[in-house]
């Protein structure tokens, strides 16, 4: 077996492990499909979710700021927000 083969063969192996990892979204199993279908319409709109004055574009700044990049920042404020809907406060 040479190192191309062994290596296209670990790729593969990985790719099949990682099909079998559970979903880490956090409103994915707790937020029914109607719910999270009027939150995502929400945000898409720009409208404010949760208290007053708490904007998705708001929490992902500062928490692009403290990671260090825009995607890590959308990531936190989006997992933020799935927190609040799973527990009815949005």
């Amino acid at each position: 077996m040479t190192l191309d083969e062994f290596l296209e063969k670990l790729e593969l192996e990985l790719d099949e492990a990682a099909k079998k990892v559970p979903s880490k979204h956090p409103g994915l199993k707790k937020v029914s499909k109607e719910k999270r279908s009027e939150v995502v319409k929400r945000a898409k709109k720009g409208e404010d979710l949760g208290e007053p004055g708490k904007k998705f574009k708001e929490i992902a700044a500062k928490a692009a700021r403290r990671y260090g990049s825009k995607e890590a920042g959308q990531r936190v404020a989006a997992a933020a927000m799935w927190r609040k809907a799973a527990k009815g406060t949005l």
